[in-house]
Protein backbone atom coordinates (compact mmCIF):
# COMPACT_ATOMS: atom_id res chain seq x y z
CA UNK A 1 0.00 0.00 0.00
CA UNK A 2 2.59 2.63 0.78
CA UNK A 3 6.38 2.94 -0.23
CA UNK A 4 8.97 2.40 2.21
CA UNK A 5 9.66 5.88 2.49
CA UNK A 6 6.39 6.79 3.40
CA UNK A 7 6.03 3.55 6.11
CA UNK A 8 9.04 5.08 8.03
CA UNK A 9 7.86 8.62 8.05
CA UNK A 10 4.60 6.99 9.27
CA UNK A 11 6.08 5.18 12.17
CA UNK A 12 8.54 8.40 13.01
CA UNK A 13 5.07 10.31 13.55
CA UNK A 14 3.87 8.01 15.58
CA UNK A 15 6.86 7.40 18.01
CA UNK A 16 6.96 11.04 18.85
CA UNK A 17 3.41 10.89 20.66
CA UNK A 18 3.58 12.08 24.43
CA UNK A 19 0.99 9.75 24.88
CA UNK A 20 1.86 6.51 23.36
CA UNK A 21 -0.58 4.39 25.31
CA UNK A 22 -3.78 6.12 23.40
CA UNK A 23 -1.92 6.72 20.08
CA UNK A 24 -2.41 4.45 17.64
CA UNK A 25 0.22 1.53 16.30
CA UNK A 26 1.35 1.71 12.70
CA UNK A 27 -0.92 -1.53 11.70
CA UNK A 28 -3.84 0.71 13.58
CA UNK A 29 -3.24 3.06 11.41
CA UNK A 30 -2.93 0.97 8.74
CA UNK A 31 -6.91 -0.61 9.56
CA UNK A 32 -7.46 3.37 10.58
CA UNK A 33 -7.35 5.16 7.09
CA UNK A 34 -8.73 1.58 5.51
CA UNK A 35 -12.07 2.73 7.32
CA UNK A 36 -11.51 6.46 6.68
CA UNK A 37 -11.44 5.66 2.76
CA UNK A 38 -14.08 3.34 2.84
CA UNK A 39 -16.76 5.68 5.06
CA UNK A 40 -19.10 7.50 2.61
CA UNK A 41 -19.03 10.47 4.26
CA UNK A 42 -16.46 13.19 5.16
CA UNK A 43 -14.75 13.82 8.12
CA UNK A 44 -12.50 16.47 8.89
CA UNK A 45 -9.13 16.01 9.21
CA UNK A 46 -8.96 17.33 12.55
CA UNK A 47 -11.24 14.92 13.88
CA UNK A 48 -9.78 12.29 12.82
CA UNK A 49 -6.14 13.65 13.48
CA UNK A 50 -7.24 13.53 17.60
CA UNK A 51 -8.37 10.04 17.44
CA UNK A 52 -5.36 8.85 15.51
CA UNK A 53 -2.97 10.48 18.86
CA UNK A 54 -5.40 10.40 21.69
CA UNK A 55 -5.44 14.47 21.73
CA UNK A 56 -4.57 17.20 19.99
CA UNK A 57 -1.51 17.34 17.93
CA UNK A 58 -1.28 21.25 17.96
CA UNK A 59 -1.36 21.08 21.75
CA UNK A 60 1.71 18.91 22.30
CA UNK A 61 4.05 20.14 19.59
CA UNK A 62 2.53 23.63 18.83
CA UNK A 63 1.77 25.21 15.57
CA UNK A 64 4.91 24.90 13.78
CA UNK A 65 5.15 21.27 14.50
CA UNK A 66 1.41 20.42 13.80
CA UNK A 67 1.56 21.15 10.30
CA UNK A 68 3.80 18.60 8.88
CA UNK A 69 2.09 16.10 11.23
CA UNK A 70 -1.35 16.57 9.70
CA UNK A 71 -0.06 17.27 6.08
CA UNK A 72 1.80 14.47 6.18
CA UNK A 73 -1.19 11.85 7.34
CA UNK A 74 -3.35 14.03 5.59
CA UNK A 75 -1.42 12.59 1.93
CA UNK A 76 -1.19 9.20 3.11
CA UNK A 77 -4.90 9.73 3.90
CA UNK A 78 -5.41 10.79 -0.10
CA UNK A 79 -3.31 7.68 -1.02
CA UNK A 80 -6.20 5.09 0.24
CA UNK A 81 -8.95 7.46 -0.93
CA UNK A 82 -7.80 7.64 -4.49
CA UNK A 83 -7.42 3.72 -4.20
CA UNK A 84 -10.72 2.98 -2.97
CA UNK A 85 -12.44 5.38 -5.76
CA UNK A 86 -9.89 3.27 -8.39
CA UNK A 87 -11.32 0.28 -6.85
CA UNK A 88 -7.93 -0.78 -5.86
CA UNK A 89 -8.29 -0.46 -2.20
CA UNK A 90 -8.29 -4.14 -0.53
CA UNK A 91 -7.90 -6.28 1.95
CA UNK A 92 -4.05 -6.07 2.94
CA UNK A 93 -4.05 -9.74 4.54
CA UNK A 94 -3.48 -13.31 2.55
CA UNK A 95 -5.77 -14.99 5.30
CA UNK A 96 -5.69 -18.50 3.94
CA UNK A 97 -1.38 -18.70 5.47
CA UNK A 98 -1.02 -16.35 7.99
CA UNK A 99 1.70 -17.16 10.36
CA UNK A 100 1.32 -15.78 14.30
CA UNK A 101 2.65 -12.72 14.10
CA UNK A 102 0.08 -11.44 10.92
CA UNK A 103 -2.62 -12.79 13.33
CA UNK A 104 -1.68 -9.87 15.91
CA UNK A 105 -1.37 -7.39 12.89
CA UNK A 106 -4.85 -8.04 11.71
CA UNK A 107 -6.28 -7.94 15.35
CA UNK A 108 -4.48 -4.28 15.32
CA UNK A 109 -5.58 -3.26 11.82
CA UNK A 110 -9.60 -4.54 12.66
CA UNK A 111 -8.82 -2.28 15.86
CA UNK A 112 -7.97 0.57 13.64
CA UNK A 113 -10.85 -0.42 11.32
CA UNK A 114 -13.36 -0.05 14.47
CA UNK A 115 -11.63 3.34 15.49
CA UNK A 116 -12.41 4.78 11.94
CA UNK A 117 -15.97 3.32 11.98
CA UNK A 118 -16.89 4.78 15.42
CA UNK A 119 -16.17 8.07 14.54
CA UNK A 120 -19.68 7.78 12.15
CA UNK A 121 -21.93 5.73 13.85
CA UNK A 122 -25.05 6.78 12.12
CA UNK A 123 -23.11 5.24 9.08
CA UNK A 124 -21.52 1.64 10.28
CA UNK A 125 -24.48 0.89 13.18
CA UNK A 126 -26.66 -1.63 11.51
CA UNK A 127 -29.24 -0.46 14.26
CA UNK A 128 -28.96 3.52 13.52
CA UNK A 129 -32.06 5.36 12.85
CA UNK A 130 -32.65 7.21 9.59
CA UNK A 131 -29.93 6.20 6.69
CA UNK A 132 -31.32 2.55 6.17
CA UNK A 133 -34.58 3.01 4.19
CA UNK A 134 -33.45 2.36 0.99
CA UNK A 135 -31.61 -1.28 2.18
CA UNK A 136 -33.52 -4.09 2.21
CA UNK A 137 -33.69 -6.47 5.43
CA UNK A 138 -31.13 -8.81 3.98
CA UNK A 139 -29.10 -5.54 3.05
CA UNK A 140 -28.92 -4.93 7.10
CA UNK A 141 -28.59 -8.43 8.11
CA UNK A 142 -25.26 -8.60 5.64
CA UNK A 143 -24.26 -5.29 7.57
CA UNK A 144 -25.06 -6.56 10.55
CA UNK A 145 -23.06 -10.11 10.20
CA UNK A 146 -20.27 -7.88 8.70
CA UNK A 147 -19.55 -5.40 11.59
CA UNK A 148 -19.96 -8.74 14.03
CA UNK A 149 -16.40 -10.09 12.46
CA UNK A 150 -15.43 -6.87 13.13
CA UNK A 151 -15.92 -6.36 16.75
CA UNK A 152 -15.60 -10.51 17.11
CA UNK A 153 -11.68 -9.76 16.11
CA UNK A 154 -11.19 -6.45 17.63
CA UNK A 155 -13.08 -7.41 20.86
CA UNK A 156 -12.68 -11.62 21.63
CA UNK A 157 -13.20 -10.65 24.94
CA UNK A 158 -16.25 -9.17 24.74
CA UNK A 159 -17.48 -11.77 22.49
CA UNK A 160 -16.73 -14.94 24.47
CA UNK A 161 -19.07 -14.62 27.26
CA UNK A 162 -21.63 -14.14 24.24
CA UNK A 163 -20.30 -17.94 23.10
CA UNK A 164 -20.39 -19.47 26.51
CA UNK A 165 -23.97 -19.12 26.21
CA UNK A 166 -24.58 -20.57 22.30
CA UNK A 167 -25.45 -24.65 23.00
CA UNK A 168 -22.96 -26.53 21.07
CA UNK A 169 -25.47 -27.92 18.92
CA UNK A 170 -26.55 -24.43 17.93
CA UNK A 171 -22.87 -23.26 17.09
CA UNK A 172 -22.56 -26.24 14.74
CA UNK A 173 -26.03 -25.81 12.87
CA UNK A 174 -25.06 -21.92 12.55
CA UNK A 175 -21.57 -22.98 10.86
CA UNK A 176 -22.42 -26.17 9.62
CA UNK A 177 -20.62 -25.10 6.13
CA UNK A 178 -17.08 -25.15 7.55
CA UNK A 179 -15.31 -28.57 9.13
CA UNK A 180 -14.74 -27.43 12.61
CA UNK A 181 -12.90 -29.24 15.41
CA UNK A 182 -15.12 -30.18 18.09
CA UNK A 183 -15.11 -28.80 21.73
CA UNK A 184 -12.91 -25.90 20.87
CA UNK A 185 -16.29 -22.86 20.21
CA UNK A 186 -13.39 -19.81 21.02
CA UNK A 187 -11.08 -20.99 18.85
CA UNK A 188 -13.18 -21.94 16.06
CA UNK A 189 -15.22 -18.63 15.78
CA UNK A 190 -11.96 -16.71 15.79
CA UNK A 191 -10.89 -18.86 12.60
CA UNK A 192 -14.23 -18.24 11.17
CA UNK A 193 -14.34 -14.42 12.19
CA UNK A 194 -10.71 -14.37 10.32
CA UNK A 195 -11.66 -16.54 7.66
CA UNK A 196 -14.44 -14.25 6.77
CA UNK A 197 -13.05 -10.88 7.53
CA UNK A 198 -11.72 -9.92 3.54
CA UNK A 199 -15.23 -11.31 2.25
CA UNK A 200 -16.72 -8.76 5.41
CA UNK A 201 -14.68 -5.84 3.94
CA UNK A 202 -15.50 -6.59 0.38
CA UNK A 203 -19.37 -6.04 1.13
CA UNK A 204 -18.50 -3.13 3.74
CA UNK A 205 -16.45 -1.34 0.63
CA UNK A 206 -19.93 -2.39 -1.27
CA UNK A 207 -22.57 -0.84 1.30
CA UNK A 208 -20.31 2.14 1.65
CA UNK A 209 -20.49 2.53 -2.55
CA UNK A 210 -24.93 2.61 -1.69
CA UNK A 211 -24.58 4.34 0.96
CA UNK A 212 -22.95 7.39 -1.22
CA UNK A 213 -26.10 7.65 -3.50
CA UNK A 214 -28.29 8.63 -0.22
CA UNK A 215 -25.40 11.08 1.18
CA UNK A 216 -25.17 14.77 -0.40
CA UNK A 217 -22.35 15.28 -2.88
CA UNK A 218 -21.17 18.15 -0.46
CA UNK A 219 -20.15 15.61 2.11
CA UNK A 220 -18.57 12.81 0.28
CA UNK A 221 -14.94 11.70 0.17
CA UNK A 222 -13.21 12.86 -2.44
CA UNK A 223 -9.01 12.14 -3.23
CA UNK A 224 -8.81 14.65 -5.66
CA UNK A 225 -7.23 17.00 -3.29
CA UNK A 226 -7.12 16.16 0.32
CA UNK A 227 -5.37 19.61 1.30
CA UNK A 228 -7.73 20.75 -0.80
CA UNK A 229 -10.50 19.54 0.86
CA UNK A 230 -9.86 20.12 4.08
CA UNK A 231 -9.59 24.05 3.37
CA UNK A 232 -12.89 24.17 2.10
CA UNK A 233 -14.34 22.14 4.69
CA UNK A 234 -13.26 25.05 7.01
CA UNK A 235 -14.58 27.57 4.88
CA UNK A 236 -18.02 25.64 4.98
CA UNK A 237 -17.67 26.18 8.46
CA UNK A 238 -18.14 29.94 8.19
CA UNK A 239 -21.62 31.67 8.02
CA UNK A 240 -24.39 31.51 5.04
CA UNK A 241 -22.50 27.97 3.73
CA UNK A 242 -23.37 24.22 4.51
CA UNK A 243 -22.18 22.62 7.43
CA UNK A 244 -19.74 19.62 7.21
CA UNK A 245 -21.20 17.13 9.97
CA UNK A 246 -18.97 16.43 13.27
CA UNK A 247 -20.09 14.13 16.07
CA UNK A 248 -18.24 13.87 19.47
CA UNK A 249 -16.81 10.35 19.46
CA UNK A 250 -14.69 8.11 22.65
CA UNK A 251 -11.68 5.46 22.19
CA UNK A 252 -13.59 2.54 20.64
CA UNK A 253 -16.52 0.00 20.86
CA UNK A 254 -18.65 3.04 19.72
CA UNK A 255 -20.59 0.45 17.38
CA UNK A 256 -22.49 -1.68 19.56
CA UNK A 257 -23.56 -5.17 17.74
CA UNK A 258 -26.49 -7.19 19.61
CA UNK A 259 -24.76 -10.47 19.69
CA UNK A 260 -27.52 -12.23 21.98
CA UNK A 261 -30.24 -10.90 19.85
CA UNK A 262 -29.27 -11.31 16.58
CA UNK A 263 -27.05 -14.01 15.72
CA UNK A 264 -28.95 -17.42 17.16
CA UNK A 265 -31.98 -16.38 14.82
CA UNK A 266 -29.90 -15.13 11.75
CA UNK A 267 -29.02 -16.85 8.99
CA UNK A 268 -25.55 -16.53 7.59
CA UNK A 269 -25.24 -13.86 4.77
CA UNK A 270 -24.54 -14.74 1.31
CA UNK A 271 -21.23 -12.67 1.43
CA UNK A 272 -20.24 -14.41 4.18
CA UNK A 273 -20.63 -18.01 2.94
CA UNK A 274 -17.74 -19.86 1.53
CA UNK A 275 -17.76 -19.90 -2.08
CA UNK A 276 -15.79 -21.19 -5.29
CA UNK A 277 -15.55 -20.18 -8.61
CA UNK A 278 -13.28 -21.78 -11.57
CA UNK A 279 -10.52 -19.44 -12.28
CA UNK A 280 -10.16 -17.08 -15.55
CA UNK A 281 -7.70 -17.55 -18.09
CA UNK A 282 -5.05 -14.55 -17.91
CA UNK A 283 -3.76 -12.91 -20.99
CA UNK A 284 -0.26 -11.38 -19.91
CA UNK A 285 2.05 -8.71 -21.57
CA UNK A 286 4.90 -9.53 -20.08
CA UNK A 287 7.84 -6.46 -20.59
CA UNK A 288 11.32 -6.23 -19.53
CA UNK A 289 11.16 -2.37 -18.19
CA UNK A 290 13.12 0.00 -19.82
CA UNK A 291 14.26 -1.79 -22.72
CA UNK A 292 14.63 0.32 -25.76
CA UNK A 293 13.41 -0.81 -28.43
CA UNK A 294 11.06 -2.90 -25.91
CA UNK A 295 11.36 -6.68 -25.61
CA UNK A 296 8.33 -8.40 -24.68
CA UNK A 297 6.37 -11.41 -24.56
CA UNK A 298 2.50 -12.30 -25.00
CA UNK A 299 1.33 -15.43 -23.26
CA UNK A 300 -1.94 -17.33 -22.27
CA UNK A 301 -2.41 -19.07 -18.71
CA UNK A 302 -4.67 -20.58 -16.55
CA UNK A 303 -5.40 -18.80 -13.43
CA UNK A 304 -5.34 -22.18 -11.35
CA UNK A 305 -1.14 -21.82 -12.37
CA UNK A 306 0.68 -21.16 -9.38
CA UNK A 307 3.52 -18.30 -9.50
CA UNK A 308 5.93 -21.00 -8.83
CA UNK A 309 5.06 -22.56 -12.56
CA UNK A 310 4.40 -18.78 -13.91
CA UNK A 311 7.81 -18.04 -13.53
CA UNK A 312 8.87 -21.11 -14.98
CA UNK A 313 6.27 -20.12 -17.79
CA UNK A 314 8.45 -16.15 -17.71
CA UNK A 315 11.83 -17.87 -17.89
CA UNK A 316 11.07 -19.98 -21.07
CA UNK A 317 9.47 -17.48 -22.79
CA UNK A 318 11.62 -14.67 -22.53
CA UNK A 319 14.50 -17.19 -23.01
CA UNK A 320 16.39 -16.89 -19.27
CA UNK A 321 18.29 -19.77 -17.61
CA UNK A 322 16.49 -20.07 -14.36
CA UNK A 323 20.40 -19.22 -12.71
CA UNK A 324 19.32 -16.67 -10.00
CA UNK A 325 17.01 -15.54 -7.60
CA UNK A 326 13.38 -14.03 -8.53
CA UNK A 327 10.78 -12.43 -6.70
CA UNK A 328 6.87 -11.63 -7.63
CA UNK A 329 4.95 -8.33 -6.09
CA UNK A 330 1.92 -8.16 -6.39
CA UNK A 331 -0.58 -5.84 -5.03
CA UNK A 332 2.18 -4.57 -2.44
CA UNK A 333 2.54 -8.08 -1.95
CA UNK A 334 5.68 -10.43 -2.48
CA UNK A 335 5.86 -13.75 -3.06
CA UNK A 336 8.90 -15.88 -4.25
CA UNK A 337 10.74 -19.04 -3.05
CA UNK A 338 10.53 -19.99 0.75
CA UNK A 339 14.04 -21.54 0.87
CA UNK A 340 15.80 -18.40 -0.85
CA UNK A 341 13.84 -15.51 0.94
CA UNK A 342 15.11 -11.73 -0.56
CA UNK A 343 15.79 -9.25 2.46
CA UNK A 344 14.28 -9.10 5.61
CA UNK A 345 10.57 -8.46 4.64
CA UNK A 346 8.35 -11.74 4.61
CA UNK A 347 8.02 -13.53 1.39
CA UNK A 348 4.92 -15.36 0.73
CA UNK A 349 5.27 -19.19 -0.67
CA UNK A 350 4.96 -19.04 -4.73
CA UNK A 351 4.03 -22.48 -4.26
CA UNK A 352 0.83 -22.36 -2.27
CA UNK A 353 -0.45 -19.13 -4.34
CA UNK A 354 -2.31 -19.47 -7.74
CA UNK A 355 -2.37 -16.37 -9.93
CA UNK A 356 -5.86 -15.95 -9.86
CA UNK A 357 -5.34 -16.02 -6.08
CA UNK A 358 -2.83 -13.50 -5.83
CA UNK A 359 -3.75 -10.96 -8.68
CA UNK A 360 -7.45 -11.69 -9.08
CA UNK A 361 -8.13 -7.67 -7.97
CA UNK A 362 -5.38 -6.42 -9.57
CA UNK A 363 -6.70 -4.25 -12.50
CA UNK A 364 -3.55 -3.33 -14.45
CA UNK A 365 -0.18 -4.70 -13.90
CA UNK A 366 2.33 -6.94 -11.60
CA UNK A 367 6.28 -6.96 -11.25
CA UNK A 368 8.81 -9.90 -11.74
CA UNK A 369 12.33 -9.33 -10.69
CA UNK A 370 14.92 -11.70 -11.85
CA UNK A 371 18.27 -11.83 -10.69
CA UNK A 372 19.00 -9.21 -8.01
CA UNK A 373 22.32 -8.69 -9.20
CA UNK A 374 21.63 -7.62 -12.76
CA UNK A 375 18.04 -6.74 -11.48
CA UNK A 376 15.67 -7.34 -14.34
CA UNK A 377 12.66 -5.60 -14.09
CA UNK A 378 10.04 -7.06 -15.90
CA UNK A 379 6.10 -5.61 -15.91
CA UNK A 380 3.46 -8.04 -16.04
CA UNK A 381 0.65 -6.19 -17.63
CA UNK A 382 -3.00 -8.12 -17.28
CA UNK A 383 -4.67 -7.93 -20.99
CA UNK A 384 -7.73 -9.41 -20.45
CA UNK A 385 -9.36 -12.33 -18.55
CA UNK A 386 -11.87 -14.73 -19.92
CA UNK A 387 -13.25 -17.89 -19.31
CA UNK A 388 -12.54 -20.44 -21.96
CA UNK A 389 -8.90 -20.95 -23.61
CA UNK A 390 -10.13 -22.11 -26.97
CA UNK A 391 -8.59 -25.67 -26.31
CA UNK A 392 -10.12 -28.38 -24.59
CA UNK A 393 -6.91 -28.81 -22.80
CA UNK A 394 -6.10 -26.82 -19.52
CA UNK A 395 -2.18 -27.54 -19.83
CA UNK A 396 -2.24 -26.75 -24.06
CA UNK A 397 -3.56 -23.07 -22.78
CA UNK A 398 -0.20 -22.38 -21.28
CA UNK A 399 1.30 -20.54 -24.32
CA UNK A 400 3.02 -17.67 -25.96
CA UNK A 401 1.36 -16.14 -28.84
CA UNK A 402 3.56 -13.02 -29.48
CA UNK A 403 6.51 -11.31 -28.81
CA UNK A 404 9.77 -8.61 -30.05
CA UNK A 405 13.40 -9.19 -30.02
CA UNK A 406 15.50 -11.60 -28.08
CA UNK A 407 16.27 -11.85 -24.42
CA UNK A 408 19.22 -10.24 -23.13
CA UNK A 409 22.39 -12.46 -22.33
CA UNK A 410 23.00 -13.76 -18.77
CA UNK A 411 25.37 -11.82 -16.43
CA UNK A 412 25.38 -8.38 -18.81
CA UNK A 413 24.97 -5.87 -16.60
CA UNK A 414 21.15 -5.36 -16.54
CA UNK A 415 19.01 -3.16 -18.59
CA UNK A 416 21.97 -0.59 -18.86
CA UNK A 417 25.05 -3.03 -19.76
CA UNK A 418 22.63 -4.59 -22.10
CA UNK A 419 22.63 -1.21 -24.00
CA UNK A 420 26.27 -0.92 -23.98
CA UNK A 421 26.94 -4.37 -25.02
CA UNK A 422 24.19 -3.69 -27.59
CA UNK A 423 26.47 -0.76 -29.07
CA UNK A 424 29.52 -2.59 -29.05
CA UNK A 425 28.12 -5.77 -30.64
CA UNK A 426 26.25 -4.16 -33.67
CA UNK A 427 29.26 -1.89 -34.26
CA UNK A 428 32.11 -3.44 -36.15
CA UNK A 429 33.93 -0.58 -35.31
CA UNK A 430 33.47 0.18 -31.86
CA UNK A 431 36.77 -0.79 -29.42
CA UNK A 432 35.17 -3.62 -27.62
CA UNK A 433 32.89 -5.64 -30.93
CA UNK A 434 35.30 -8.90 -31.20
CA UNK A 435 35.18 -9.09 -27.26
CA UNK A 436 31.69 -8.98 -27.22
CA UNK A 437 30.60 -11.02 -30.12
CA UNK A 438 33.08 -13.81 -28.83
CA UNK A 439 31.39 -13.39 -25.54
CA UNK A 440 28.05 -13.61 -27.15
CA UNK A 441 28.67 -15.66 -30.11
CA UNK A 442 28.49 -14.51 -33.66
CA UNK A 443 24.89 -15.69 -33.95
CA UNK A 444 23.22 -13.71 -31.54
CA UNK A 445 20.23 -11.45 -32.81
CA UNK A 446 19.25 -9.04 -30.71
CA UNK A 447 15.86 -8.04 -33.24
CA UNK A 448 14.59 -11.40 -33.46
CA UNK A 449 11.89 -13.23 -32.00
CA UNK A 450 10.27 -15.64 -34.78
CA UNK A 451 7.60 -18.24 -35.32
CA UNK A 452 10.17 -21.07 -35.08
CA UNK A 453 10.97 -19.84 -31.53
CA UNK A 454 7.46 -19.43 -30.55
CA UNK A 455 7.20 -23.05 -31.43
CA UNK A 456 10.01 -24.34 -29.25
CA UNK A 457 9.09 -22.19 -26.51
CA UNK A 458 5.59 -23.52 -26.39
CA UNK A 459 6.83 -27.14 -26.79
CA UNK A 460 8.79 -26.76 -23.61
CA UNK A 461 5.77 -24.72 -22.07
CA UNK A 462 3.69 -28.23 -22.57
CA UNK A 463 5.51 -30.08 -20.21
CA UNK A 464 3.88 -27.50 -17.54
CA UNK A 465 0.74 -29.66 -16.02
CA UNK A 466 -1.25 -27.50 -13.90
CA UNK A 467 -3.55 -29.38 -10.77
Amino acid sequence: MLSPTEKVLLQELLEISTLPESTLTYNELMGFMFGLAITPIYIDRDEWLDAVFGEEPCKRCGEQGYRPISDSLTQIYSVFLARQEQGQLHFPYPIEILKEVHIDEIRDWVSGLEEAFSLRPDIWDPEAEGNFANFSDAELEELFFCMMVIQGLADPVEVKFFLERIPDEVFNELFSAYDLESGEKDRNFQALMLGALPLAIQALQNFSQKMRAVIPEHVQPTSISVLQHHSLANAANQPGTLPVPRKDHKKSNIIQVDFNNKVISAKQPAALRPKSEPAPFYQLKISIKDAKPPIWRRVVVPGAITLAQLHQVIQVSMGWFNAHLHQFTIDNIDYGPVDYPIGDEDQYDENAFTLHRAARNVQKSFQYIYDFGDYWQHQILIEKRFTDSGTADNDASIKVIKGRRACPPENIGGIWGYQEFLEAYTDASHDDHATMVEWAGPDFRPESFDKNEIDEVNRILSSIRIS
